[in-house]
C-alpha cells in the first residue's frame, strides 16, 4: 500500500484519556470486480508505535503490522 498522507492527532475522547499518534493514510489498487481505481483507508498509529517505525515519508510503499487485537504494532517501508 501506499502511504499518502500522515495526520498529527491529538485529543481527549469521551472517557477522558489523551490520545496521542498519528492517522497514516494510504492508497491501494482496486482489486475487485466492484471496484476501479485506488481504494483509501486511515490507520490510527500510537506515538510509541510510530516512534519504532521506519523514516515514513508520503510517497513510500509500506507494510503495516497488526497484533490478535486489530491494533498496529509496526510500519515499515518496502519499496
Amino acid at each position: 500500500m501506499k502511504l499518502i498522507g500522515i495526520q498529527r492527532v491529538d485529543y481527549t475522547n469521551k472517557n477522558g484519556y489523551h490520545i496521542l499518534g498519528y492517522k497514516l493514510h494510504t492508497s491501494t489498487p482496486a482489486k475487485s470486480d466492484d471496484a476501479i481505481g485506488e481504494i483509501t483507508e486511515a490507520v490510527f498509529v500510537s506515538d510509541q508505535v510510530f516512534g519504532t517505525c521506519d523514516h515514513l515519508a508520503v510517497g513510500d510503499e509500506i507494510s503495516i503490522a497488526y497484533n490478535k487485537y486489530g491494533k498496529v504494532t509496526g510500519v515499515s517501508v518496502v519499496g
